[in-house]
Formats: C-alpha cells, structure tokens, sequence
C-alpha cells in the first residue's frame, strides 16, 4: 500500500503490505449469507506474526456462479481467536472461521 495516487510510487511513500489468503471450494448447494470454513490452528498463529490478513473464500458452482466471503483477521482478532482455539482444540486443532458475504456474481 501507498500514501500517494501515483503509478510509479517512489520508496517512501510505502507503507505496508496487506496480507491475504484465499481459499476456493466447489459447492452443489444454493449460496447462504455466512458460511464456516475450516482452518488450522498453525494457520492462525502464522497469520498473526504476520500482523494480521484477510481471509478470503470463494465459492464455486457447478455453473460458474460465484461468492466471495471474507473475515478480517486483525492481530487482536486472531490473539482472541488462537487463546479460545487453545482450550476447544488444543494445540494442533482445526476450527471453523465464520465468513460474512462480500459479494454474489451471477
């Protein structure tokens, strides 16, 4: 990301990248609002060292209908997140992230 509108952004005018993870699934049944997509643990703490992402799922149909859902994953997010992970999973658990409708293409 830059702090200016130019295409050629001079070094400092940077300030910082944004992380982004995006997963895809094909899906056979009708799009909801909110979905649960599954994700390690491990993920989580790699996502906050890295200080934080954003966490994209695109859903596909069998028609090539599209939705995109996302979470924001900000480091107190994900602190919250890996400490209530910690006591439900333990360690090495997989959990569900809930995931809000960002956009429907068809």
């Amino acid at each position: 990301m830059y702090n200016d509108k130019y295409i050629n952004h001079p070094k400092n005018t940077f300030l910082g990248r944004v992380q982004i993870q995006i997963k895809g699934k094909t899906v056979k049944q009708n799009f909801r609002d909110r979905i649960k997509h599954s994700i390690d643990l491990i993920d989580l703490k790699a996502y906050e060292s890295e200080g934080g992402s954003i966490f994209v799922v695109v859903l596909i149909k069998e028609d090539f209908s599209t939705e995109i859902y996302y979470k924001e994953l900000l480091q107190l997010d994900l602190a919250r997140l890996i400490k209530k992970s910690k006591q439900k999973v333990g360690e090495k658990g997989v959990l569900n992230l809930r995931c809000s409708l960002k956009r429907r293409d068809y």
